[in-house]
């Protein structure tokens, strides 16, 4: 099977192009650069906003950046940035006092970290991966419980009996990205 590199196929990457541009279009919130969740077969938008969504929006700006050099996919990848740190990270009460955290949906967080670290990765600015890495190891250091699991909540203020793989497992892909800065 041959494996095709977007810059070389043009095939391909116009095909990156254009579904890039048609998410863009329809699903990315002027005001804030963060990214609705979907648009149905009737034309109707959902509203919500999930941090998976503007982390895939922002990945994608950032490899279309590398292969284009167009400079318009790394202004949007730095807005959804921006947009989703003033969207989604939110003061909560900590044992260390107020902190800011990303919602509870860790992995989901996990996608929006991969895009966070290849923004960075291109332009050096740690803003965004500092504050994720800071709600995992605040997560892994004060919120795990008697077994050593975490909840879907990084803060620790909703503790919820039952640990999901998905919550946990999660921490193994964010940690294995951080190792990588």
């Amino acid at each position: 099977m041959k494996l095709y590199h977007l810059t070389k196929d043009k095939k391909y990457l116009e095909q990156a192009k254009a579904t890039y541009q048609w998410t863009r279009d329809n699903l990315r919130d002027p005001s804030d650069f963060v990214y609705w969740d979907n648009k149905n077969l009737k034309g109707k938008i959902g509203y919500a906003k999930y941090t998976y969504n503007s982390g895939q929006m922002i990945q994608a700006g950032i490899l279309l950046y590398q292969a284009t050099s167009d400079e318009q996919y790394l202004t949007d990848a730095r807005q959804t940035a921006q947009g989703s740190l003033r969207h989604f990270l939110q003061d909560s009460p900590t044992v260390k006092g107020e902190m800011k955290f990303y919602p509870a949906s860790p992995w989901f967080n996990v996608i929006l970290f991969r895009g966070l670290k290849a923004l960075y990765l291109v332009d050096k600015d740690d803003t965004y991966v500092k504050a994720m890495i800071d709600n995992a190891d605040y997560a892994w250091r004060y919120t795990r419980d008697e077994n050593g699991l975490l909840n879907n909540d990084w803060s620790g203020n909703r503790k919820g009996k039952f640990k999901s793989l998905l919550e946990n497992s999660c921490m193994i892909e964010l940690y294995s990205e951080i190792s990588e800065l």
